[in-house]
């Protein structure tokens, strides 16, 4: 049960960044300015704006969400327990003055759904999951009632949309599970989400967060729908303010990373990286994308950040990332005393730190040959990565190390447009390794079904994320799993 909450808020922290508004009055010029401001993470600027409201027109319940969302933001971004002991505080006394607002408008559940959702988010991130589940229970169950009240309320569509979108893509024995406390989904509300970006947009009332709905669009795009290049697209629309936000550097720069794209994402990430960032991870996204670029200078932002950050999320990958980068250089001391401070510190909530700590668990040191084609690929640096495989063939490889160079060969061919060749790679690995060898086989077999699908070919489509059910557990079954079923539901 817990894995299918965890897993739910996990899609939903990438979607985090949630919409204030009052209970019964307009959304006026002063608080849309000061939810820019604390949004982009200026919160001297936004705190000044709401105290001058809160003063002129202190019956007006916008500022106290508003100060919700930089809490939130703070929680989200620093993992500071200290200030997640005061949002916790904060967020009984916001709760208590929104249920003495009116309630015959669409604004009273909605306004109390956000402060649910926030709550969950920030849970999942201390790893309060019992909590997060009946927070994000009662965020679901407030939307669903307003959107039967009030079916036009756009706000109310842009965040159950992506509940019931994120819901109706996970796996059946999660699914049954979540419907037992009030859950249901389907996929075709994900898929539905650029209307009400578009609707969004069209609103006088709600353009002020138009931004925010692309950023939320693009996410919903990469982890539900499978659709990288619409995703990029989506979150440039939505983050053209990228050079002075450091919110929205963050969101250009996840969704850089995570289709691929290593050169933009440092981009995104340059003009705020001169000093610490505000938000550390701004410094961890930056070395991951110079590593994947061969960029050594990536230790730097790697170490700042572990060194800064008061949180463990992530820092179980960093240290990895670290280690990679001192292994690359010939530094086998460094990249050990690396993989011992990653086993020491840090969670493993999320699937990046799982995956790290999964990597430092192998015997042996990794090949470097394989690391560098790895990373190279990883930041969509396709020909790089082939010749560095081409160059080095398989003659001295072991068993396992064979499985990762042929299936680091086929994701190169794919990525460079070369569906063919990647078929037949993938293909050669299914019928001459097993899953003794990791993780490599049921890889193969995901992305033979993900190109598939992409031909339009649904029935070799189908019977190959069919496959990928089949496999026995591997480091990845449940992640592949997810995207399996995922993939089946889009072919409905």
């Amino acid at each position: 049960m817990m894995g299918a909450i965890r897993r739910l808020v996990v899609i939903l922290c990438c979607f985090s960044f949630s919409m204030a508004s009052a209970s019964s009055f307009e959304m006026n010029a002063n608080c849309k300015k000061a939810y820019l401001q604390i949004f982009n993470y200026h919160f001297k600027e936004g705190e000044a704006i709401l105290q001058q409201e809160t003063k002129t027109n202190p019956g007006n319940l916008v500022p106290n969400l508003i100060y919700q969302l930089k809490g939130f933001l703070e929680v989200f971004f620093t993992e500071d327990p200290v200030i997640y002991k005061k949002f916790k505080q904060d967020e009984t006394a916001l709760l208590k003055a929104m249920n003495t607002g009116p309630r015959n408008t669409p604004y009273a559940n909605f306004c109390r759904a956000q402060s649910y959702l926030y709550g969950a988010i920030a849970r999942v991130k201390f790893g309060d999951f019992v909590d997060a589940a009946y927070y994000l229970q009662k965020a679901y169950a407030l939307l669903d009632e307003n959107k039967k009240k009030y079916p036009d309320f756009l706000p109310t569509d842009m965040y159950l949309s992506l509940m019931k979108g994120a819901v109706g893509t996970l796996p059946n024995n999660y699914r049954w599970m979540l419907k037992v406390i009030g859950f249901s989904g389907d996929a075709d509300f994900a898929r539905q989400y650029n209307t009400y970006v578009t609707k969004v947009e069209a609103s006088r009332e709600f353009s002020v967060f138009s931004s925010e709905a692309r950023v939320i669009c693009a996410f919903i795009q990469y982890h539900l729908l499978n659709n990288n290049d619409e995703a990029w697209r989506q979150v440039v629309l939505g983050t053209k303010d990228y050079e002075t936000s450091e919110v929205a550097a963050f969101c250009r720069s996840s969704i850089a990373i995570r289709t691929k794209r290593a050169k933009e994402s440092i981009k995104a990430l340059q003009p705020h990286i001169k000093q610490k960032p505000s938000i550390a991870q701004i410094d961890y996204m930056m070395g991951l994308s110079k590593l994947c670029a061969q960029d050594m200078s990536c230790t730097f932002y790697l170490s700042r950040y572990l060194e800064k950050f008061k949180g463990d999320n992530y820092v179980k990958d960093a240290y990895l990332r670290l280690g990679w980068a001192f292994l690359l250089q010939g530094d086998t001391a460094y990249y050990k005393s690396c993989i011992k401070l990653l086993k020491k510190y840090g969670s493993t909530r999320f699937e990046e730190d799982k995956s790290a700590l999964y990597e430092a668990n192998k015997i042996g040191i990794p090949n470097r040959t394989l690391l560098k084609a790895r990373l190279l690929f990883d930041g969509g640096l396709y020909a790089e990565s082939k010749a560095v495989l081409l160059s080095k063939g398989v003659n001295s490889l072991s068993k396992t190390e064979k499985a990762e160079y042929y299936y680091r060969l086929a994701e190169d061919n794919e990525g460079l447009g070369n569906s063919k060749e990647a078929l037949e790679q993938y293909d050669f690995l299914m019928k001459n390794f097993t899953t003794n060898e990791g993780k490599f086989v049921q890889a193969a077999c995901l992305y033979t079904a993900m190109i598939y699908e992409k031909q339009n070919n649904k029935v070799q489509a189908k019977a190959f994320y069919q496959k990928v059910l089949t496999y026995k557990a591997t480091s990845y079954k449940e992640s592949f799993e997810q995207k399996a079923y995922a993939g089946l539901k889009r072919l409905e």
